[in-house]
Formats: C-alpha cells, sequence, structure tokens
C-alpha cells in the first residue's frame, strides 16, 4: 500500500491505514502490506536536516511499544471486518 502517514499525529496513520483497508477490501484485496516502520512512520528527513529540530516531533508520534495493544486491536479488527490479511510494519 502506497499512502502517506499523517506526520501530525500517530492516531492519523492509523485512521489512514484503516481507511485504506476500506478501499483495499472494496477492491477485493486479501492481503496488504504496508511500509517498514509506517506506524508511526520512519522520519527520512532526520538524514538532512539536524535530529535536535524533529526530536518534538518523533515524541508526538509515537504509539508505544505494546503489542497486543490499541493499534493492533484497531487494525486487527479491521482486517476481520474484511477477511483481510495486514502486514504493517511498526517501530
Amino acid at each position: 500500500m502506497q499512502i502517506a502517514p499523517d506526520l501530525t499525529n500517530g492516531t492519523g496513520t492509523v485512521d489512514r491505514v484503516c481507511d485504506a483497508i476500506d478501499r483495499a477490501a472494496s477492491h477485493g484485496v486479501e492481503l496488504a502490506v504496508f511500509p517498514e516502520t509506517f506506524i508511526p512512520y520512519y522520519p527520512y528527513f532526520s538524514f538532512v536536516a539536524l535530529l535536535y529540530r524533529w526530536e518534538g516531533s518523533f515524541a508526538a508520534l509515537r504509539m508505544g511499544r505494546r503489542s497486543p495493544g490499541p493499534v493492533t486491536e484497531r487494525l486487527s479488527k479491521a482486517a476481520a471486518q474484511h477477511g483481510m490479511v495486514l502486514v504493517v510494519g511498526g517501530e
């Protein structure tokens, strides 16, 4: 799946993933694969900008490392609703 993460908050990215699952399911998709470290997102720009400028952004986007947890439960329900298998990269 090629979608952009929400760079303002991690929950917004999960919303986008769930929307993408719904759209994909309507086209008969049974397996959806999202990018590595997609939730919260991989800070590619950290290589071109000074890290201290982005440090607050990273902290705001962290979703926690609990599995199972709220994020995995939400994605599991979305996948089960459509009979879909997901591969979603996390931190």
